[in-house]
Formats: structure tokens, sequence, C-alpha cells
């Protein structure tokens, strides 16, 4: 996240929540686990095409401001605890 969040495109494997931030050809390029050529050939396309390695950069970075913005991660915890406290309305 933190590499995304600075415009670097990723590199990096399908595991755990990492799919979550990293989007296949949007915001970097996902491979599975152990696939050690396949990583090495997505790191040689990324650094073949500066102007593709950009643009997933930008992508990634926006990625990281739009779905994992501090702020907004704590508006919407403090709206689910409202939800949950607060007095529900009876049906008349």
């Amino acid at each position: 996240m933190e590499a995304a969040a600075t415009g670097l495109p990723i590199v990096t494997t399908r595991h755990s929540g990492i799919p979550d931030l990293v989007s296949h050809g949007e915001t970097g390029l996902l491979v599975e686990e152990q696939d050690v050529q396949e990583m090495g050939r997505c790191i040689a396309e990324l650094a073949a095409a500066p102007e593709h390695r950009h643009s997933m950069g930008r992508a990634g970075r926006q990625r990281v401001v739009d779905r994992f913005n501090l702020e907004k991660q704590m508006r919407k915890l403090i709206g689910f605890y409202e939800n949950a406290l607060s007095p529900k309305m009876e049906k008349q």
C-alpha cells in the first residue's frame, strides 16, 4: 500500500488481501505465489514500458486515496457505530 501511495506500480502475488489493492493490469501486476519466472517477466514488462508503468502508478495512488484514506475509513467506522447504537424507530 505504501508503494502504491507514492505512485509506484506494484508487482506482487495473489496472496491474502493484496488483490483488494492491486487490480491486475490497472494498478499493478499480480502473479501466482512462488512463480519467480512470471514475477521476473512482469518486472521486465514494466521496465520496458514507461508510460504503462506510470499510468499504473497513478491508478494505484488514486486507489489508495479513494479506498484506504484514513479519514474516510474513520467516518465509515463512526457511521457503523452510530447506526448500531442509535435507537430504532418502532413500526407504528
